[in-house]
Protein backbone atom coordinates (compact mmCIF):
# COMPACT_ATOMS: atom_id res chain seq x y z
CA UNK A 1 0.00 0.00 0.00
CA UNK A 2 1.45 3.37 -0.32
CA UNK A 3 2.51 5.52 2.68
CA UNK A 4 -0.18 8.41 2.00
CA UNK A 5 -2.81 6.43 0.63
CA UNK A 6 -2.22 3.59 3.20
CA UNK A 7 -1.76 6.98 5.95
CA UNK A 8 -4.97 8.49 4.87
CA UNK A 9 -7.11 5.16 4.60
CA UNK A 10 -6.11 4.70 7.93
CA UNK A 11 -7.03 8.22 9.21
CA UNK A 12 -10.76 7.69 7.80
CA UNK A 13 -11.13 4.15 9.21
CA UNK A 14 -10.23 5.51 12.78
CA UNK A 15 -12.55 8.56 12.14
CA UNK A 16 -15.18 6.27 11.15
CA UNK A 17 -14.91 3.93 14.35
CA UNK A 18 -15.19 6.78 16.26
CA UNK A 19 -18.17 8.10 14.93
CA UNK A 20 -19.57 4.57 15.37
CA UNK A 21 -18.48 4.31 19.03
CA UNK A 22 -20.69 7.41 19.33
CA UNK A 23 -23.54 6.53 18.11
CA UNK A 24 -23.49 3.46 20.37
CA UNK A 25 -23.42 5.23 22.94
CA UNK A 26 -26.71 6.12 23.68
CA UNK A 27 -30.23 6.80 21.88
CA UNK A 28 -29.73 7.36 18.11
CA UNK A 29 -32.90 9.84 17.92
CA UNK A 30 -30.07 11.89 20.32
CA UNK A 31 -27.43 12.10 17.43
CA UNK A 32 -29.74 12.12 14.59
CA UNK A 33 -31.40 14.94 16.29
CA UNK A 34 -27.49 16.61 17.09
CA UNK A 35 -26.73 15.97 13.24
CA UNK A 36 -30.10 17.73 11.96
CA UNK A 37 -29.01 21.00 13.79
CA UNK A 38 -25.00 20.43 12.78
CA UNK A 39 -26.54 20.34 9.36
CA UNK A 40 -28.88 23.15 9.27
CA UNK A 41 -26.19 25.06 11.10
CA UNK A 42 -23.78 24.52 8.24
CA UNK A 43 -26.36 25.56 5.67
CA UNK A 44 -27.10 28.59 7.26
CA UNK A 45 -23.66 29.90 7.26
CA UNK A 46 -22.57 28.60 4.12
CA UNK A 47 -24.94 28.77 1.87
CA UNK A 48 -25.02 31.92 -0.42
CA UNK A 49 -28.49 32.54 -0.29
CA UNK A 50 -31.32 32.79 3.06
CA UNK A 51 -34.38 32.49 3.42
CA UNK A 52 -36.60 35.57 2.21
CA UNK A 53 -33.70 36.47 0.23
CA UNK A 54 -35.05 37.86 -3.44
CA UNK A 55 -33.08 35.84 -6.38
CA UNK A 56 -32.34 36.06 -10.29
CA UNK A 57 -31.81 33.30 -12.64
CA UNK A 58 -28.93 35.11 -14.61
CA UNK A 59 -28.56 32.63 -17.52
CA UNK A 60 -30.38 30.58 -19.41
CA UNK A 61 -31.16 26.60 -17.88
CA UNK A 62 -30.61 23.79 -20.38
CA UNK A 63 -33.65 21.93 -19.46
CA UNK A 64 -32.01 19.09 -21.69
CA UNK A 65 -29.39 18.70 -19.06
CA UNK A 66 -32.00 19.85 -15.92
CA UNK A 67 -34.87 17.96 -17.13
CA UNK A 68 -36.34 17.62 -13.64
CA UNK A 69 -37.10 21.31 -14.34
CA UNK A 70 -38.77 21.49 -17.22
CA UNK A 71 -41.90 21.73 -16.09
CA UNK A 72 -41.56 24.74 -14.62
CA UNK A 73 -39.63 25.92 -17.70
CA UNK A 74 -42.03 28.87 -17.74
CA UNK A 75 -41.05 29.97 -14.58
CA UNK A 76 -37.63 29.65 -14.84
CA UNK A 77 -36.75 31.64 -17.92
CA UNK A 78 -33.49 34.16 -17.91
CA UNK A 79 -34.50 37.15 -15.17
CA UNK A 80 -37.08 35.81 -13.76
CA UNK A 81 -37.21 36.51 -9.74
CA UNK A 82 -38.34 34.64 -7.02
CA UNK A 83 -37.87 34.25 -2.98
CA UNK A 84 -36.24 31.87 -0.99
CA UNK A 85 -38.37 29.55 1.42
Amino acid sequence: MNGDYGTKLREAMEHINRGCRVLSGGPMAYYLERNEEIVKEFYKRCAPFHVGDVVEITVEIDFEKAYGWAGYKHLLGKGARGRVR
